[in-house]
């Protein structure tokens, strides 16, 4: 490196990231310069030394085509703060009072600061605690559930000069990305830099296994570039209300025909005292993913090391997520499936598919009129949906691209919203995102843009935010610059609608030497009998051992988030949410629903924050 290098800078965990600018600037060490987090792709006197080696731009460049890991770049120095997100940082909060600005990781640390001046979002809410899409979480892109609380994402640089943000936008300009040569270039340039990471921890080499192509990639590549018996392979097992298309069903063939030795983790895992109140841990620092296989690694705090995640692989590649799994690396309506089509039910569901995938592509998103005439169809095979307005139009894309990460869809109007209500929302936060995004961008990355702003960065938000346990943390490895860079803004066509993800299928074909599909028969029925067994010994248990652990905080009486609301329509919706989701939410009540469990959750979340935030102000 070119010897820059200051003795003014330090490094803390992201989590402990909390700065408060405004009369006098307050940070959590003396230094000019501060790192937060963990950079995989270089040590922290690396990256320190290439930004004061280079301009802006070349810094940021060089960020978007091979940052790794989350972590934050915090530059004091000059009279004014500048803060340069990783591509693959779980995203913090930016909050002005009249008091300062302050920027955290966590949100309960933002909820502390001028505790007198916070309210809620009351659209924001209701969005949350509402039937949407769960692509989208029931979360925005930059707005959160309080009024003046901001998302600091991933990717993205911050500026505060005399008491103002002055710069907020993301460094991913679609047309000015370096882009790796191909997908296999992009994945093992990750599996090389998280190597040399593992090696300079010191930490043993993990990969979370569901079986799927996306974690079997990740893995792979990683066996190409370390000794596979340093790797540690983990395996959940999939919970009885959990999807089976992934899992401990699908690892173990998988495994077995590639040689591999797995580690099981049992799903009762999850219901265990230290669990439960790991998890209920982390929805007091911030709004968390509660049902998450990787949570299981919260019992078992001797694991220790960084796990790596192929979660938001979909999302990058711009697949639907209601893909039919039977496809395997077959294309939908592809020579190789047509055989295999044997009723008109069969060839239906590959058209219904093909279909929604094409949202995605060139031809669909540069045809306004085709758009336009079509939004109704599609409005039918998307459920509790309606047509944007403006269908067609930039502003119809990025209102359904926001809304439920699918073009020109809005979700059904959520009480006490109208319809009316609903668009002027959802364009108020398009046109804050126009003015984040900063760019020109062909349709095509516009909408891969809010893909990744919209579904990857809060479902990181949701997982990678603290660890799980002691020195236990998940990556999400496809969140790194080298596939960001690849996959952001490519063009797409029919193939890609009829087979998204077929690089990857046939990259993991190439290292693995063998097809998926060839992967995925069972060797040895003995293990698959010996699952069984283990599926049947899971408890039958339907109580949420979450919300039943502090049902106390679900009686309204209790409730401090029913006593910030000040509009008496949000407050009439939210209590009627309360006694839905409470007695939904208790398998002896005939409103008993796993939707509704998930809703306690929710509620259960805001109110362990709020409760949280009590604590020691800012």
């Amino acid at each position: 490196m070119s010897g820059h290098l200051p003795a003014s800078y330090s490094s803390l965990p992201a989590e402990d990231m909390i700065i408060v600018s405004g009369p006098e600037t307050h940070k959590p060490a003396e230094q000019d310069i501060i790192v937060f987090g963990t950079p995989i792709h270089e040590d922290v006197p690396q990256l320190v030394d290439r930004y004061l080696s280079n301009d802006l731009p070349g810094f940021l460049a060089h960020q978007a085509r091979h940052g790794i890991g989350s972590y934050v770049l915090a530059d004091f120095r000059e009279g004014r703060l500048r803060m340069i997100t990783g591509p693959g940082y779980c995203g913090g909060y930016v909050r002005s009072t009249s008091e300062g600005i302050i920027v955290t990781t966590l949100l309960r640390d933002v909820m502390r600061f001028s505790p007198g001046e916070l309210h809620f979002n009351d659209f924001s809410l209701c969005y949350f605690l509402s039937s949407v899409p769960a692509s989208t979480f029931g979360m925005l892109p930059l707005s959160t559930l309080f009024k003046g609380v901001d998302r600091l994402p991933p990717a993205s640089v911050l500026e505060i000069s005399g008491g103002s943000v002055t710069v907020c936008r993301t460094y991913l300009n679609i047309a000015e990305l370096e882009r790796p040569a191909s997908l296999e270039e992009a994945v093992l340039e990750v599996a090389e830099k998280y190597a040399d990471y593992y090696r300079r921890s010191g930490l043993q080499p993990a990969v979370m296994f569901s079986g799927g192509v996306d974690s079997l990639l990740i893995l792979l590549a990683m066996q190409q570039v370390m000794d596979p018996k340093d790797i540690r392979i983990f395996t959940v097992q999939t919970m009885r209300t959990h999807s089976k298309t992934n899992g401990h069903h699908r690892a173990y063939p998988v495994a077995q025909n590639l040689g591999l030795d797995i580690e099981l983790i049992e799903s009762d895992s999850l219901r265990s005292g230290g669990a439960v109140s790991a998890i209920l841990g982390r929805m007091q620092l911030d709004m968390a993913n509660t049902r998450a296989p990787d949570l299981a690694f919260a019992d078992h705090p001797d694991i220790g090391t960084l796990v790596l995640h192929g979660q938001n692989m979909d999302a990058l590649v711009n697949n639907n997520m209601l893909s039919l799994q039977s496809n395997l690396e077959l294309g939908y309506l592809s020579n190789a499936k047509v055989s295999d089509l044997t009723t008109d039910e069969l060839h239906l569901k590959q058209l219904t598919a093909l279909t929604r995938n094409m949202r995605f592509t060139d031809a669909y998103l540069r045809d306004a009129e085709f758009q336009r005439t079509t939004v109704r169809y599609f409005r039918k095979m998307t459920p509790n949906t309606i047509a944007d307005p403006q269908a067609g139009t930039t502003s119809g894309i990025m209102r359904g691209m926001i809304a439920t990460q699918y073009p020109n869809l809005l979700n059904q109007p959520q009480k006490p919203f109208s319809i009316f209500s609903q668009v002027a929302e959802m364009s108020s936060e398009a046109t804050r995102m126009n003015g984040y995004l900063g760019q020109n961008a062909t349709e095509t990355g516009l909408v891969d843009l809010l893909r990744f702003y919209g579904y990857g960065q809060i479902a990181m938000k949701r997982g990678c935010s603290v660890p799980l346990s002691s020195g236990t943390r998940i990556s999400y490895a496809p969140m790194s610059g080298p596939l960001v860079s690849y996959f952001l803004g490519r063009p797409r066509g029919l193939l890609e609608a009829s087979q998204p993800k077929r690089e990857v299928y046939a990259l993991v074909t190439k290292l693995a030497g063998k097809s998926y599909s060839a992967m995925t028969a069972w060797k040895d029925v003995k293990v698959r009998d010996w699952l069984k067994t283990l599926d049947a010994r899971q408890s039958s248990d339907l109580r949420d051992v979450l919300v039943e652990a502090r049902r106390d905080l679900l009686d309204p009486g209790n409730s401090r988030l029913l006593g910030m609301l000040t509009s008496k329509k949000t407050r009439a919706n939210v209590e009627t949410v309360y006694k839905a989701a409470t007695t939904g939410s208790d398998p002896a009540q005939e409103t008993y629903s796993v939707f509704n469990q998930s809703i306690a959750r929710n509620l259960l979340n805001i109110e362990l924050l709020l409760e949280s935030a009590e604590g020691t102000r800012v």
